[in-house]
């Protein structure tokens, strides 16, 4: 579960969500919830997740993501133009402010 912090000590926020890319099947489709921040020191892991299983539809569900660079978006196309080459097709789903604009951009451009 994806929570705010609550708490008035600010230390708190001071630390980053720990990352994790958790995979579940529903039906014949992969779908990988990515939390906490997707950079540079976790896009490998997001990445490798969804490539995984080849020839498998891929949805990255980000309902749980805190933060996301440059590096992130560029794992994302990565992964969605690795799985086009198998045959397989990448979704995103729960994004929203800049990242849901920007990912929506990059949806109409050739892979």
């Amino acid at each position: 579960m994806c929570t705010m912090p609550t708490a008035t000590d600010t230390t708190q926020l001071l630390f980053a969500e720990p990352f994790s890319a958790t995979p579940y099947h529903v039906d014949d489709d992969l779908v990988i919830v990515v939390a906490g921040e997707l950079d540079m020191a976790s896009r490998d892991v997001m990445f490798a997740a969804c490539v995984e299983e080849t020839g498998r539809d891929v949805q990255i569900d980000l309902h749980c993501l805190v933060f996301l660079d440059c590096a992130g978006y560029s794992a994302i196309i990565a992964a969605r133009n690795a799985l086009r080459a198998h045959g397989g097709v990448l979704t995103v789903s729960s994004a929203r402010g800049e990242p849901a604009r920007l990912l929506a951009r990059f949806e109409h451009r050739p892979g």
